[in-house]
């Protein structure tokens, strides 16, 4: 279903939940969606983005399966989407939000009391060895956190014993390097320097699991059913090259150690490079640099 954003704007749902989206994403720090059901599909309709450097966004008019109820016990594997989920879970059900990053669970229990949010519960944990009871949950989702686990097929099986039997799943990681050039165009200005260490998608990392249908094996293999793939068009917004390498360089990642090598010269050199290859992604007063992720679920 492709919709112009000339027609969505007249669409009389938009302009009602519009106010609603700018809220929640602005207190959440997070793209906001409006989605409509269709079957088990949801077709989106709009969405906010933050006032913030970075955010990923989805393509309005694209259908997507749906992972979540309306209402029940969500267990999220990873933090960052724990807020949506809960406002999207509501007041009558439990929303338990799990990272092992102290610092990003500070800042989501600090959101969700601005959001009045008292069904959410965040702890600051290990998924692998997290307690975690037996049939507790309705659906389990994990954003870009299976991609850094040593044991995929153990933290799998441990997640499906914690769903109730038919509960829902859903997983992410990114697609291959090739269609994501926020990774690619300064993994390979670097290269223009000197060697670059090769990626290896065997092992734990940024892209880990990024073949097609990767996730979905991991799943049948943890004994998850009616589990399906697909990929997931998103962008990263940013207001220039220069904001761009900023956050390169803020966040570090796996090409963190080559830049601090590098000396004021051949970093400015780097940035410079980066910068006039992104402008192909100018949309008006932002660079919409695209990206791909890898989205599988399944039933347990």
């Amino acid at each position: 279903m492709g919709l112009a954003a000339a027609a969505v704007d007249r669409l009389p749902v938009v302009s009602q939940a519009r106010p609603q989206l700018e809220h929640l994403s602005a207190v959440t720090s997070e793209t906001a969606n409006l989605a409509i059901r269709a079957g088990f599909h949801v077709v989106y309709v709009d969405q906010v983005t933050p006032a913030q450097t970075v955010v990923m966004a989805s393509w309005v008019g694209r259908r997507s399966p749906v992972h979540a109820s309306s209402s029940g016990k969500v267990l999220v594997a990873f933090g960052d989407p724990t807020l949506q989920v809960a406002v999207l879970v509501g007041p009558h059900g439990r929303v338990l939000g799990i990272d092992i990053a102290e610092g990003m669970v500070a800042i989501a229990r600090e959101r969700a009391a601005a959001l009045g949010l008292a069904h959410v519960e965040f702890r600051v944990d290990d998924i692998t060895s997290a307690e975690l009871s037996d049939a507790a949950f309705d659906v389990v989702l994990g954003r870009w956190s299976l991609i850094y686990l040593d044991d995929v097929p153990a933290v799998l099986e441990r997640l499906r014993r914690a769903l109730v039997p038919g509960g829902r799943i859903a997983v992410t990681a990114w697609a291959p390097l090739e269609v994501n050039p926020w990774f690619l165009v300064p993994h390979e200005a670097l290269a223009r320097l000197g060697p670059v260490p090769p990626l290896d998608v065997s092992v734990p990392g940024l892209f880990h699991l990024s073949m097609d249908g990767a996730l979905a094996r991991a799943l049948v293999a943890a004994g998850f059913q009616t589990v399906g793939q697909e990929r997931v068009v998103l962008s990263q917004l940013v207001r220039d090259g220069a904001e761009f390498w900023r956050m390169v360089t803020d966040t570090g990642g796996p090409l963190g150690p080559l830049i601090a090598r590098l000396s004021p010269t051949d970093a400015g050199a780097v940035a410079a490079d980066v910068a006039a290859r992104l402008e192909r992604y100018r949309a008006g007063e932002v660079l919409r640099i695209p990206a791909q992720a890898q989205l599988a679920w399944g039933r347990a």
